[in-house]
């Protein structure tokens, strides 16, 4: 049985320039929006202190990866929402090499969300002004 997710994850895998996010990082993300690895099990296995780990200063890879499937999978949102939250709910990094999950919360997140809300927004704007330029009464 093909996955309702498996095309997304077949497309983003052979980009490797849209995310930068390894083959095992994409199945762990794929078996749990599937329903099929529990939540603490894919923070502990994206977040481990071993390769690969999101834990690159680029965690903004990371929400706007997030952010593309929930505009693809409505049903998906819960998950993903569920992930975010424990995301922020990481304790605080010990080591300076390592990533600052709660910080995202006030700074990464929101900036990135904003960003490609602005950027989906005139993408709109402007294929609106395109189509309407050229429909007369």
């Amino acid at each position: 049985m093909v996955s309702q997710y498996a095309e997304w994850f077949t497309r983003i895998s052979h980009d490797k320039d849209l995310f930068f996010l390894d083959p095992t990082e994409l199945a762990t993300l794929q078996s749990y929006l599937e329903g099929n690895l529990p939540l603490q099990d894919t923070i502990s296995s994206l977040t481990a202190p071993t390769a690969p780990q999101w834990h690159s200063t680029q965690s903004s890879r990371v929400w706007a990866m997030l952010l593309s499937i929930a505009e693809e999978y409505g049903e998906a949102h819960d998950r993903i929402i569920a992930l975010i939250e424990a995301l922020f709910c990481l304790p605080k990094p010990s080591q300076p090499n390592e990533q600052d999950w709660p910080g995202e919360k006030e700074f990464g997140f929101p900036r990135c969300w904003r960003d490609i809300h602005d950027l989906m927004t005139i993408v709109n704007h402007r294929f609106h002004s395109f189509m309407g330029s050229g429909i007369r009464d």
